[in-house]
This record gives structure tokens, sequence and C-alpha cells, in this order.
């Protein structure tokens, strides 16, 4: 079950909840309905893309079979650009995955992609910056978009 958070009006979104399929599902549905609030829909919808890889990719990777997690969401719009938190206790996440590289020229072709190599791209191209530590037993993954 989330926890409710502040108000849209005060640009900022915080919710903690299980990692669950179901929670995440409603998890997105809910901060679809604050980001729409806030960004233009484009803009919205690329960072609903962006939550929706990282939160399913630790509701179904991040915890070990049979383990009950939370997963810690926070969103901070200021002005002209949005900013994400994303912490949970599950395992570790491999070393680069989401560190922000050099520009891309193109897409890749996504039959040539390892397992869940598209979502990661996704990911990589739609955000400014991306970053992931552990530390403590948590991982954190914080990205920040133009919007």
């Amino acid at each position: 079950m989330a926890h409710p958070g502040p108000c849209a009006e005060h640009g900022y979104y915080s919710r903690v909840f299980d990692a669950t399929p179901e929670a995440i599902r409603a998890i997105l549905c809910s901060a679809a309905r604050y980001l729409r609030l806030l960004l233009p829909e484009d803009v919205a919808g690329s960072v609903e893309i962006v939550l929706a890889e990282i939160l399913n990719n630790i509701g179904e990777h991040g915890y070990s079979a049979g383990c009950a997690g939370r997963i810690r969401l926070s969103l901070m719009l200021d002005k002209s650009d949005l900013f994400c938190t994303v912490s949970d206790r599950g395992d570790e996440i491999p070393a680069g995955l989401f560190q922000t590289g050099p520009p891309r020229c193109s897409r890749p072709v996504p039959a040539d992609l390892p397992e869940g190599g598209f979502g990661t791209f996704l990911i990589r191209d739609l955000t400014r910056e991306i970053h992931y530590r552990r530390e403590d037993g948590c991982n954190l993954i914080t990205f920040h978009m133009t919007v």
C-alpha cells in the first residue's frame, strides 16, 4: 500500500510502496496523474516511460524470489527541471547499467540487444542525467530530466 505524499501544487511527489506488480502499477497510475497536472503531455509521457522501466525492473529483478521489498519514489519539479530518486533494498544493480553515457548517434536494433537492453536504452536516452550507487545495502537511482 502506498503512503500519501504532499500535494501536486507543491511540485513534490513522494511514495513508499511494495515491490509487487500491483503496487507498481498503482504508483505508475498515480505518478502519471501527478505529472499530467504539471507537465506537457509529451514530457509527462517520457517521464512515465523511464519510471515504468525502472520500477518494473526493481519489481522483477530487485528482490530474490519470495522476498518482500519496498520501493521509495520521490519526484521534485523545480522550474524547468524534474529530479527523481528511486531507492530500494533489493539485489545490487549491475555496475554501469544506468550511468549516463556519451551521446547516442542512432537507436539500437532491439533484436541485437540483450534481455532488458532496450528498456535500459530508453532510460538512458530519455534522461538528461542518471546515476546509480549502492550504499549500506540500499540501491539509489537518481535521474534528471529537462521539462
